[in-house]
């Protein structure tokens, strides 16, 4: 049941008039009883999840971006045994297919897909027999699925799978058959898949795999020798990958490696071995990268900003929690700011705002109190922000904010309509590919609901076409844009950012 739990709560005030922010949340497993949904993975605007209804055990469910309530998709264990557990980063999407980790009667562990009409079944079975391949760390790319698994003779390596044929290949060997090379935090960066892995020569360290050559290679043993430096948190921006690594003479700091030249440690903020760069998320907004990093004057991890344009590195803001560390994380960009899971004197773990000019501010008591709200796992499915969290009368739901509390029940979406570059500074291309002939029209709307651009009707073939949108003489911000059949029909919308 979709429950609206907030809205004189929010203290930030920086939203148009007529599109208010709200928060609401879903009671999967009523009363008390706690859901804990996990694992959330945007695709397009749903949102796929693990949670437990106290009936069915965990199993896969989508939240779907109206006002319906949370669908249930499988039912893989029947009764209250769980076919899903919390696999690190065990859900993607490939086309317009659901990927995910799940255990049947027979098998272990094993990958499983869903169709857009939730017709789930298993698609390999990696490791013949119960044991399971657990496949965790999915990563789509260029048509295919990445993932890790175990296998009879392979212990957690790096595989691919193809849907075209159906095939799943092991392509990497970094470590011992009886060992494994334990790798995890797979990414995309020019093309090649980056990740961390390790063996007795080297620890665990910075990898790079090329679908294109099929080799693989370490790009920097960081900590020298069979020490590691478990690099994480890889975040591509820039066109640079940065990620955090334990040098040991100098603890977790900032890295930066351009995919070319030599990894290089942006930063040293706590001198000595201590830790100065925290095991948490990073993201991006408006050219810096935020991270949490320690602070001296407070002598806890406090949320930084980044600079590459002059490669400074400085505090955002200091959350004072009577002389503990304010536990932030989760840093996520929603709708031009970051948000992210904090704690002060008077609160416990809530929802915090950073929008890059203004002092970060709470956003939501959801637990009233220093009691914790047990913030978790925030994930952007524009127009909605999701997260898991606790409150004293549902206990740990699922729980939605967004900007906008009007008008985003009708966004639809295509995966025949893509926009790019997305943010835009000069034109932005709007692609659609149409299987009849269609009068379409692209029309930009500001936050205010503003039409600020017409493309006019045109009568277009059935084909690929692309349709280009000048944005230079607007405004830096967010804008929606929509495109619409001539009676007014919307085929589909969208966010789109003026840089």
């Amino acid at each position: 049941m979709n429950k609206l739990i907030l809205s004189a709560f929010l203290i930030s005030t920086h939203f148009c008039s007529d599109a208010q922010p709200f928060i609401d949340s879903f009671d999967i497993a009523p009363g008390k009883t706690n859901s804990i949904p996990d694992v959330m993975y945007a695709h397009g605007r749903d949102l796929y999840f693990i949670a437990n209804d106290s009936i069915h055990g965990a199993e896969l469910w989508v939240k779907r971006p109206d006002s319906s309530p949370p669908t249930r998709l499988t039912d893989i264990m029947a009764g209250s045994e769980n076919s899903m557990t919390n696999y690190r980063k065990c859900i993607a999407s490939l086309g317009n297919n659901v990927y995910f980790a799940a255990k049947d009667s027979i098998h272990g562990a094993e990958l499983w897909s869903c169709t857009p009409q939730g017709n789930c079944q298993m698609v390999k079975d990696v490791y013949v027999g119960p044991e399971g391949s657990i496949p965790s760390n999915f990563l789509p790319h260029d048509g295919k699925l990445y993932f890790t698994a175990r296998h009879q003779t392979y212990i957690h390596e790096l595989w691919s799978y193809d849907p075209s044929n159906g095939n799943a290949t092991r392509l990497t060997s970094i470590g011992t058959s009886t060992i494994g090379s334990y790798i995890e935090e797979t990414i995309v960066y020019n093309n090649k898949i980056y990740f961390r892995a390790g063996n007795a020569q080297s620890g665990i360290e910075l990898y790079e795999y090329d679908p294109a050559s099929g080799t693989t290679q370490m790009i920097a043993d960081i900590n020298s020798g069979p020490a590691s430096s478990i690099p994480g948190h890889f975040l591509v921006f820039d066109n640079k990958l940065y990620f955090n690594a334990d040098e040991a003479a100098t603890g977790y700091e900032l890295y930066v490696w351009d995919g070319t030249n030599l990894v290089t440690r942006l930063t040293d903020l706590r001198p000595g071995t201590g830790d100065g760069v925290n095991n948490r998320k990073f993201d991006q907004l408006n050219g810096k990268l935020y991270f949490v990093g320690y602070d001296a004057g407070s002598g806890f991890y406090q949320l930084m900003e980044y600079n590459p344009t002059n490669n400074n590195t400085a505090k955002v803001y200091t959350i004072a929690n009577g002389g503990q560390d304010p536990s932030i994380d989760y840093l996520t960009n929603y709708s031009g700011a970051i948000f992210f899971k904090a704690r002060d004197a008077n609160h416990g773990d809530e929802l915090w705002k950073y929008d890059g000019i203004n002092n970060p501010s709470l956003i939501a008591d959801i637990y009233p109190g220093t009691m914790h709200g047990s913030i978790y796992s925030l994930t952007d499915a524009w127009p909605n922000l999701y997260f898991r969290a606790r409150n004293e009368s549902y206990g740990i739901e699922l729980f939605r904010y967004s900007d906008f509390a009007t008008g985003v029940e009708n966004v639809t979406r295509t995966e025949n309509v893509k926009i790019y570059p997305n943010p835009a500074k000069n034109i932005a291309h709007l692609e659609i590919n149409l299987e009849h002939n269609q009068a379409l029209e692209a029309i930009i709307t500001d936050m205010n609901g503003r039409t600020v651009y017409k493309s006019g009707k045109v009568l277009y073939s059935a084909a690929k076409h692309t349709i280009d949108i000048p944005v230079q003489n607007l405004p830096a911000g967010n804008y929606v844009y929509s495109l619409r059949e001539i009676n007014g029909s919307l085929v589909a919308s969208g966010k789109l950012v003026k840089q």
